[in-house]
């Protein structure tokens, strides 16, 4: 699981479009959001790279923060 932080992410709308650019890179991708710290944790077999790069394209900047157990 890698940790994201995403800081356009700010709201449930928000986090629902996230979501889907993830799913968009790995549809069996896993999703647990931190909205208050607006951080995103991802279950993915896709590099924290292609993460990353789709969120940005999609108008969520996001910096990949660490590779947790």
């Amino acid at each position: 699981m890698y940790q994201f932080e995403v800081p356009k992410m700010a709201c449930g709308h928000c986090a629902g479009a996230v979501k889907n650019v993830i799913k968009r890179v790995d549809s069996a991708a896993s999703t647990e959001f931190d909205l208050s710290n607006r951080k995103v944790t991802v279950g993915t077999s896709v590099s924290p790279e292609a993460v990353v790069a789709a969120l940005t394209s999609a108008g969520y900047p996001a910096t990949f923060r660490e590779l947790l157990a």
